[in-house]
């Protein structure tokens, strides 16, 4: 079971939010959505963030051990036992 870190996930909601939305433009600056969000409402970023890790089927990992997996991977583990 790969357990990923927090810090990989928000790499890759970041993406996520990247790919889904246009950047921020101020004249000649631009600025990628994700850190617009996260710079404007951290609260807000980090609502869509747990609700990302939901929607892709990510949870605590087991055992107290720090980061997340993935739910089907955790019930097939109880499956093969």
């Amino acid at each position: 079971m790969k357990i990923y870190s927090e810090r990989e996930l928000c790499e890759r909601f970041n993406d996520m939010l990247n790919d889904c939305y246009e950047p921020i433009r101020f004249g000649d600056l631009s600025y990628s959505p994700a850190d617009v969000l996260k710079s404007v409402d951290k609260i807000a970023w980090r609502e869509g963030f747990n609700n990302w890790l939901d929607a892709e089927g990510f949870v605590d990992a087991p055992d107290n051990r720090y980061g997340f997996v993935y739910q089907s991977e955790i019930e097939d583990e109880e499956d093969d036992d």
